[in-house]
């Protein structure tokens, strides 16, 4: 159980003057560990946090099945009480995010929250009050307390929704039959970081046809479902066929101290038009050999595979909302899983920006040569491996 603690309770100085970091309550969606259990029976993982030691203890009496001779008291005493409350929460249907809030954190977080049930009534606000949290997530459950309705906290707990789906989540054994998350845990560092990095900016546009993101300049990336790929701990970069003579694809795995020199485009595929003709003049001044794997982290610019034809502005898009975050990322000293697919179908020229004969002249004779999109993939892990978070964009190649 991941929770964020409340306000006055033991320890809270320390925490007075920042966001309070939550912990989260969380069922693997792929199985749990072995001797736990699933469903509103599964583990509760608690954040450890001053304070929680009795909590421990309460959840760990709210699991235990009572009986002559087993030492504890009996189960119409005390502690049936906080297995009646936390465990009749999670059992319970619970709603639906609010759709402004769940269309708001899918764009924030790039998931789908439609199968997320909020509890936030008297009754969850207890079972919170119980177990010292000011909100805790199992499974698909987000439970709220008093004090954990901010945006921030909701942005936390539902990482940690993300994270379930990708499997197994760190905890430590407290031998009390509980696996207990630790805020220190990469887990619990990831989510707060990828809440506090969503929430710092505008909410992310998720319709580009129709909507415009000013900080890149032309249609926003189309945000979809974080991913986490398959991680080796070996520096390597791979790149696909060419296509029209051009670059298709690119996997990386992304080691700070095995990054080598990149170097900027010298090489343009044999059908890029030249001369003083219009269509030309239009190449000129609006396209670049944009690199699927970027010069700063070590991609070539002297061979077509690293290469792809893109405008100026899927360019500038493909930096912004891809490129950037994986460079810093690297400088942090993180290990990063980049992988850059273009796809290739049938442009118009209309959509590159241009209009009248070079319009007709790229419709004509260049739209299978040059991408519609690119699909950028992105897995973060640390310097020891341990996956952090990963989120993915569709980089439109248009004006």
């Amino acid at each position: 159980m991941n929770a964020r603690r409340q306000p006055g309770s033991e320890g809270d100085r320390e925490h007075r003057h920042r966001p309070v970091p939550s912990g989260a309550a969380q069922q693997s969606a792929h199985g749990t560990p072995s001797g736990t259990a699933s469903g509103p029976e599964a583990v509760l993982r608690l954040q450890r946090l001053a304070g929680n030691a009795a909590v421990s203890r309460a959840v760990e009496e709210a699991r235990h099945e009572h009986g002559p001779g087993c030492g504890h008291p009996a189960a119409d005493e005390g502690p049936a009480v906080q297995r009646s409350a936390v465990h009749s929460v999670l059992g319970s249907a619970g709603r639906p995010l609010d759709e402004p809030v769940r269309t708001e954190m899918e764009a924030r977080l790039g998931a789908d929250f439609r199968d997320v049930r909020v509890h936030d009534d008297a009754a969850a606000r207890r079972s919170a009050a119980e177990v010292g949290a000011r909100a805790y997530t199992s499974g698909s459950h987000v439970v709220l307390g008093e004090g954990g309705g901010d945006r921030h906290t909701l942005a936390h707990e539902l990482t940690h929704v993300i994270q379930q789906r990708q499997g197994p989540v760190a905890g430590t054994d407290n031998g009390q039959g509980l696996k207990v998350s630790d805020p220190s845990d990469a887990f619990e560092r990831a989510a707060e970081a990828n809440a506090a990095r969503v929430m710092s900016g505008p909410v992310p546009v998720r319709q580009p046809e129709t909507e415009e993101d000013p900080a890149a300049g032309g249609p926003a990336p189309t945000v979809s479902r974080a991913v986490q790929r398959a991680y080796t701990g070996k520096h390597s970069v791979s790149y696909g066929r060419l296509v029209g003579g051009a670059g298709s694809s690119m996997k990386a795995e992304l080691h700070p101290k095995s990054i080598g020199r990149g170097s900027s485009p010298s090489v343009k595929p044999s059908w890029w038009p030249t001369g003083s003709g219009a269509t030309a003049q239009w190449f000129a001044r609006q396209m670049v050999q944009g690199h699927l794997l970027n010069e700063n982290l070590g991609g070539p610019g002297n061979t077509l595979t690293n290469l792809t034809p893109l405008t100026k502005t899927g360019n500038s898009n493909h930096l912004h909302y891809a490129e950037k975050n994986v460079k810093r990322e690297i400088a942090a000293g993180n290990i990063v899983e980049y992988e850059v697919t273009a796809h290739y179908g049938k442009v118009t020229g209309a959509e590159l920006g241009a209009t009248g004969q070079v319009a007709a002249d790229i419709d004509a004779n260049y739209a299978t040569l040059i991408p519609e999109y690119l699909a950028c993939d992105v897995t973060v892990y640390d310097a020891q491996g341990t996956w952090l978070y990963g989120e993915s964009w569709q980089v439109h190649n248009t004006k």
